[in-house]
């Protein structure tokens, strides 16, 4: 499903070192039918998913090969996201290792943090 790790438009990436990208959030995505039907706000595991996408994308742009997400931890949600926002998504790396990578995340809408996530590892598939 296409809503759970979009990122619309790559800004840019610095191989080994941070993305930025975009993520546009019409109101036309499926999950606002039940979520919620009159105040519909993009769930919080969707906003990750956009993030854990970005970072797989700096990890090939490095190291080509599959990555995946094993672990996301202290994550900080501030403010709902809803139809019509456009996500800035930044990723950095913190720490990189021959298998594994570590990124810190934030996403901002119009300059507002939106959410925050200290920490997402990802490793190499083998």
């Amino acid at each position: 499903m296409r809503e759970l790790d979009a990122v619309d438009v790559v800004v840019t990436i610095e191989p080994g070192v941070r993305g930025v990208g975009l993520r546009n959030v019409p109101a036309s995505l499926q999950v606002f039918d039940t979520h919620f039907p009159r105040f519909p706000v993009l769930p919080g595991v969707l906003v990750l998913g956009s993030l854990v996408e970005l970072a797989r994308r700096v990890c090939v742009a490095a190291d080509a090969g599959e990555w995946r997400l094993v672990e996301a931890g202290r994550i900080q949600y501030r403010r709902y996201v809803q139809p019509g926002d456009q996500l800035m998504l930044t990723v950095r790396v913190l720490a990189a290792g021959d298998r594994a990578v570590v990124f810190a995340c934030e996403v901002t809408v119009e300059g507002a943090l939106v959410t925050r996530a200290k920490e997402i590892r990802m490793v190499r598939e083998a």
